[in-house]
């Protein structure tokens, strides 16, 4: 299975927000206890995921995904999408230079908060 592959069921099971234990989730994953062990402690940095050691207060211990933290990003908007496109495209050569340091300026005014758009 690959490492994608994984990391993706790990986030299946734990999206209902409920408590698992590492074994549940290997189970279902269909590798070792250690490898989940491995990602969660990976996923723990870019997701909101708990973990419970002894004994809790309904009685169980594991690792939730807390479902109630929002982790999206908000949608570019067309300005963000354009200065993206165009600095891609002079990346790539494609635009005049004069044209380039125009469109550079605006994203480094926006980057900076200066923008008024």
């Amino acid at each position: 299975m690959r490492t994608s592959d994984t990391i993706s069921d790990i986030l299946a099971v734990l999206s209902d927000g409920k408590c698992h234990t590492y074994e549940e989730i290997a189970s279902e994953v269909g590798v070792c206890k250690r490898t989940i062990q491995n990602h969660v402690t990976s996923l723990s940095f870019s997701h909101p995921i708990e973990t419970f050691s002894g004994q809790r207060i309904d009685g169980k211990r594991g690792i939730r995904l807390d479902i109630s933290k929002d982790t999206t990003l908000g949608a570019l908007t067309d300005l963000e999408k354009d200065i993206i496109l165009k600095a891609l495209i002079a990346y790539k050569g494609e635009i005049k230079p004069e044209e380039e340091r125009s469109y550079m300026r605006v994203y480094l005014k926006f980057l900076n908060g200066k923008s008024n758009y």
